[in-house]
């Protein structure tokens, strides 16, 4: 991508990726237990298989030191913490994204069909919200066996999201045959 635009192609792309922290027992309860992670996704001249084993690897490693975890806990400082502690952690928290260029996440949708007074719910809307300083949001929804895919992107950062697109499209081919050849 950033070489069709001409650009300079970056060694890292930041990424922030929301995590759900649910404890396995509250499964299937209302409301939504988030916190995020920041990785660094690869973006070298490298066969995908590479690339994606790297940031395979990477994201292991984030869940094996339970980053996202570790800031869902600051949360809990409210019931015992002086206030000078909780504005510094306030501080701390007040930019997850840790300078990230790209919201990228995934939601696990029903593997069924759902319906509403009789009509059955066709398709998905995939949204990642932009952050400040982010250019882009990527969503992937999956729904019934299918998987939607949303773009969210700031024009003045990301004017040219169609030619993103594009190449999204293609690495998403290019995983599609890798994963065939498995």
């Amino acid at each position: 991508w950033f070489k069709a635009l001409g650009e300079r192609v970056p060694s890292k792309v930041r990424v922030f990726c929301p995590v759900s922290v649910r404890a396995e027992d509250a499964r299937g309860r209302l409301g939504n237990q988030i916190s995020g992670m920041v990785l660094e996704l690869p973006t070298a001249d490298i066969p995908m298989e590479e690339r994606l084993r790297r940031i395979h690897v990477s994201t292991g490693d984030l869940k094996r030191t339970r980053q996202a975890v570790a800031a869902d806990k600051l949360v809990g400082l409210a019931d015992w913490a002086p206030p000078t502690l909780l504005v510094l952690a306030g501080r701390l928290m007040s930019n997850p994204q840790a300078g990230a260029n790209i919201n990228v996440t995934n939601v696990p949708g029903p593997q069924f069909p759902l319906y509403s007074g009789g009509a059955q719910l066709l398709e998905v809307w995939a949204f990642a919200p932009l952050y400040p300083s982010m250019g882009l949001g990527v969503a992937i929804v999956s729904y019934n066996g299918d998987a939607y895919f949303g773009l969210t992107a700031d024009p003045s950062i990301v004017p040219d999201v169609e030619e993103f697109t594009a190449r999204l499209q293609e690495a998403a081919a290019e995983c599609t045959a890798l994963a065939a050849t498995r």
